[in-house]
């Protein structure tokens, strides 16, 4: 049948649970990390976020034995994507080690 999901049979479930999932993930980080400084974000649409959140010009650099995320000073919502990653990195594990 044309026109409904992409793919055939079984794949279009994987497909939509897939979909689900970021679906979730997207309401879960908007719940969780962004309130604060990163408040303004919150109220974007999906694909606002995405480019705000996810698309960020930065580049993955060594400093000393751990890896750090440079962000450029001149992005918009830097403050915004440093206070989520702060939230979300003091999220206690689930088994509360």
């Amino acid at each position: 049948m044309p026109g409904t999901l992409p793919l055939q049979d079984g794949i279009n479930q994987a497909w939509l649970m897939l979909a689900q999932i970021a679906a979730d993930l997207t309401v879960l980080t908007r719940l969780l990390a962004l309130s604060g400084d990163a408040a303004p974000v919150a109220t974007c649409e999906p694909n606002a976020l995405r480019n705000r959140l996810l698309h960020v010009p930065a580049r993955l650099v060594q400093g000393g034995p751990r890896r750090l995320l440079r962000i450029p000073k001149s992005w918009p919502w830097v403050k915004a994507i440093v206070d989520a990653f702060a939230k979300i990195g003091a999220i206690p594990p689930p088994d509360g080690r």
